[in-house]
Parts: structure tokens; C-alpha cells; sequence
């Protein structure tokens, strides 16, 4: 059956081949449905059932794995294969319950570290004393900075005691 797009598009909105579809969509009885979900059951018990044992001989090996104070690196991938098996327990399990009627709980949301308030971000901004062009914002060197003196002359300078002494002291003595 070829259909131009005209009459295709009109045989949509007539709803003919939506008909003509549903007449060809096998239909299982419910005897043979009631079996498919007997089979599938089963297997998800056997499956189950399988991972169970894994996860007991898994953390019968991460205990050995600690007593015989194997490195940090065995150990950690001793105890993600546990953890794989642990997961896979639980999405057999809600599989199941599923089957049965049960209301499915969804899955846990995976546990995500949070981050310590960390320090503000830096700035790409150079600071003040930095060129525009210093692309590494190096420390620049600046030249020593002169040292200030006394403006006000040398009568300044005299004004101590002890300068007056110097002078009473350093004079002729007439």
C-alpha cells in the first residue's frame, strides 16, 4: 500500500491507518503474558539469589584483604566490587517488588560531596603595581625610594641638648 503524501496525511487525520495498525498489533493472551511474568520472575530470583553469594564471598575477601593489610589500592577495588554487588541487590530487589504489586521506591539520588566554603576565587586583575603588558603579574622592581629629609634647614638639626653642648664644648674658649 503506497500512499502519496497527500493521501497519507489525510488518511492520518481520518484516522484509517491508525485502524488498519492496531488490526496488526499482536495481541498476547493473558495465560501466555502470566508466563512470560512466571519466567521473568524466576530469573530475577536466580539473579538475586547469584548476587548474594557474590557480595558474601566479595566481603569475605575485603576482610581477608584487611587482615593481611594488603596495600589501599587492592583493598579499595576489593570494596567497589562490593559495592557494585550491593547495587545490583537493590535494583534486582525493586525489580521484583515491581513484579509483585509492590509500590517501587525510586532509587537513592548517588551521594555527592559538598564542598567546603572555599577561599574567593583570585582575580585576574593585576594588582595596581603590575604593567599592563607583564602577562605572568610578576612582582616589579621598583627603584629604592629617596629618603626623606629635614626641610626646614640646618637650625633644625642644632636643636637638641646635646647638640648645644657640642657646640658650647667644640668652640674656642676665650
Amino acid at each position: 500500500m503506497k500512499l502519496t503524501p497527500c493521501a497519507l496525511l489525510l488518511a492520518l487525520l481520518t484516522g484509517t491507518v491508525i485502524a488498519a495498525h492496531a488490526e496488526t498489533y499482536p495481541v498476547v493472551g493473558s495465560d501466555t503474558q502470566q508466563s512470560r511474568d512466571d519466567q521473568r520472575r524466576t530469573i530475577l530470583s536466580n539473579e538475586l539469589a547469584t548476587e548474594r553469594k557474590s557480595l558474601e564471598q566479595v566481603n569475605s575477601e575485603l576482610a581477608d584483604a584487611i587482615k593481611a593489610q594488603k596495600s589501599p589500592d587492592e583493598v579499595r577495588t576489593i570494596a567497589a566490587k562490593g559495592l557494585g554487588h550491593s547495587n545490583n541487590i537493590e535494583s534486582l530487589q525493586r525489580e521484583l517488588d515491581g513484579l509483585a504489586g509492590k509500590p517501587v521506591q525510586s532509587r537513592k539520588a548517588p551521594f555527592v560531596p559538598q564542598r567546603a566554603e572555599a577561599a574567593p576565587a583570585p582575580s585576574n586583575a593585576a594588582p595596581a603595581d603590575v604593567p599592563y603588558w607583564d602577562v605572568y603579574k610578576r612582582k616589579q622592581n621598583t627603584p629604592p625610594q629617596p629618603q626623606v629629609t629635614d626641610q626646614e634647614g640646618e637650625d633644625g638639626l642644632n636643636d637638641s641638648p646635646a647638640a648645644g653642648d657640642k657646640e658650647a664644648t667644640s668652640g674656642s674658649t676665650q
